[in-house]
């Protein structure tokens, strides 16, 4: 695909995913705030939302890397949704 349609292509693009990342980190926002009662009140962490949050967290750097044209690769829905970074893994491969 040429240069120019897939730059015209990120503005609608961007639109999609941008609602995709709102809904998401409101969500994240709620279940963080959970995460903060569930550690006081056990005093650990649960893997699930640790797992959910992070998942968010790859997919926003995905998104932005994307929408500042770092990359071609498209964000989810229109490709594959990333795996959850770990701490010492390198986003940056393209």
């Amino acid at each position: 695909m040429g240069e120019r349609l897939e730059a015209l292509l990120r503005i609608p693009i961007g639109f999609i995913c941008m609602f995709v990342v709102e809904i998401w980190g409101f969500l994240v926002l709620v279940v963080v705030f959970l995460q903060f009662f569930y550690t006081l009140i056990l005093g650990r962490r649960n893997p699930a939302i640790k797992g959910f949050a992070g998942r968010y967290a790859t997919y926003l750097y995905t998104y932005y890397r994307y929408l500042f044209f770092a990359t071609n690769k498209r964000p989810w829905p229109f490709e594959e949704m990333p795996e959850e970074a770990g701490e010492h893994q390198q986003l940056g491969q393209t």
